[in-house]
């Protein structure tokens, strides 16, 4: 079995909750030299896949839709942990 792609206790992934998504992508694209790959989403929006090179590096979530109300533009950043439960515990 291979390991997993990250280790317990690192930052994972990381989100950009947007109002303006296609400004967030050409600033990224221009400052970090990131590309953007779209997923379709369930609801008939989409999730950008923010890379570096062939490499995921984050994503970029539209928030413009009526049910995020006042949600604030931000970055949210995922840990990764080995075993939640036992961490939990």
């Amino acid at each position: 079995m291979a390991p997993p792609p990250w280790t317990h206790g690192s930052f994972y992934w990381n989100e950009l909750m947007s109002r303006d998504v296609e400004r967030n992508k050409r600033f990224y694209a221009d400052t970090l030299g990131w590309a953007f790959e779209g997923m379709p989403m369930p609801d008939g929006g989409t999730y950008w896949i923010a890379k570096a090179g062939d490499r995921p590096v984050g994503g970029i979530f539209d928030i413009t839709a009526p049910q995020f109300g006042p949600a604030p533009e931000s970055w949210m950043s995922y840990i990764a942990v080995n075993d939640v439960d036992a961490r939990v515990k």
